[in-house]
């Protein structure tokens, strides 16, 4: 709100020198070509109002409701200002935004050149995104029927030649040992002690006087003399100990060896003292003895037989079975993304453009203005020119 206020404000300050300008032309000087606005600019400008009205019911920042009043009962003097203000702007040459030239004089008639000021507003733009489409291969199958095969063994058979057989009686021989004697002559024999001798040495003893040694104790004399009379006299000033012989004992030491065969045991021999017969087994002899009979089977002759001499194995449909085989395979398209559309808002500039203001409830008699596109209702140009102040 406070940038409205400073707008109209301005808007005013700059009114009586921009009146001044805009009304000094020379009478002879054509005034600027109009710019042609878009053929939809009542449109674009009722759009553009929607567009940039702001959110009152979730903006912490909206206005009380007498500055919205105040604000939308701007009076055509405000709107002249804002027009003057921006003819100020631009000076004596074109807008440097939108290239509109500087305001010319209100005609007298009904309705009066107005001037709607450049303005950015937000442009909704609805983008279709096309759909993304791919291409897949899907099996084809179709049925069929399988033949169901088994197998079977054949059984073979192959002619052959059969033994035929008889039985008869076989005598059965066993071999037996007798047993076979002689007389031998076997010696006698006797045990006897034998003494036993081995050789010693024992020693040679002699006897001998060896003397027997004692102590003694000797005493030790030195000669002193004496102070007195002078003389010298000998005195024992200790004992020592010695060894001394006295007498004899008789001792006995081996003085050699001599050599000696002594008994040391018996040993027991075994002699021969003679002999006598004795009859004893020799060996055996081996001997052929028929011990009985015995049944014993043998060939007669052959006969002609077909036996079983394996298996042949066999395959053979047992029926059918239906199946689903792969026979090929179809393109088909399918949808990877759907279309889809957006909604884009970019910031436009929408150009001044003049354009002819008549009272309210007389847009209808009111004429073009020269170098305007569109009548505008006084309500309708002070709710343009209060978007362009936003």
């Amino acid at each position: 709100m406070n940038r409205r206020i400073l707008f109209a404000f301005s808007a005013a300050l700059a009114l009586g020198a921009i009146q001044g300008n805009a009304f000094a032309q020379p009478e002879d000087e054509a005034p600027p070509a109009p710019v042609a606005a878009p053929a939809d600019a009542s449109v674009g400008l009722e759009a553009s109002a929607e567009a940039t009205e702001p959110d009152y019911a979730t903006d912490d920042s909206a206005p009380a409701a007498s500055e919205v009043e105040a604000s939308d009962a701007m009076p055509a003097a405000a709107a002249t200002q804002a027009n003057d203000a921006h003819s100020q702007a631009m000076g004596d040459g074109p807008c440097s935004g939108c290239g509109v030239p500087a305001a010319i004089a209100p005609s007298p008639e009904i309705g009066c050149r107005r001037l709607v000021p450049c303005h950015y507003t937000t442009q909704c733009d609805v983008v279709n995104v096309p759909a993304c489409m791919g291409t897949r291969r899907v099996p084809q199958f179709e049925t069929v029927q399988v033949p169901c095969m088994a197998t079977r063994r054949i059984p073979q058979y192959t002619t052959v030649q059969i033994p035929v057989y008889k039985t008869r009686n076989v005598p059965v021989m066993t071999t037996r040992r007798v047993p076979r004697y002689e007389n031998v002559q076997v010696p006698c024999f006797a045990t006897r002690q034998i003494p036993q001798y081995t050789t010693v040495e024992i020693p040679v003893w002699k006897t001998r006087e060896v003397p027997v040694m004692t102590t003694r104790s000797v005493p030790q004399t030195r000669m002193v003399c004496d102070e007195c009379t002078g003389e010298t006299k000998a005195i024992i000033c200790g004992y020592t100990t010695e060894q001394v012989q006295c007498g004899t004992r008789t001792e006995r030491y081996q003085d050699g060896t001599r050599t000696e065969k002594r008994l040391c045991g018996y040993k027991s021999e075994r002699y021969q003292n003679g002999t006598r017969t004795e009859r004893r087994l020799a060996g055996f002899d081996s001997e052929q003895v028929q011990c009985g009979v015995r049944a014993e089977r043998y060939q007669d002759g052959t006969r002609t037989e077909q036996r079983l001499c394996g298996f042949k194995t066999e395959t053979y449909q047992a029926g059918t079975r239906a199946e689903r085989r792969l026979v090929g395979y179809e393109n088909e398209s399918f949808v990877i993304r759907p279309a889809s559309s957006r909604v884009v808002s970019r910031r436009v500039l929408v150009p001044a453009q003049w354009v002819t203001v008549a009272p309210d409830g007389q847009t209808e008699l009111a004429e073009l203005q020269e170098g305007t596109t569109e009548v505008l209702s006084q309500s309708e140009y002070d709710r343009a020119i209060l978007i362009a102040s936003r």
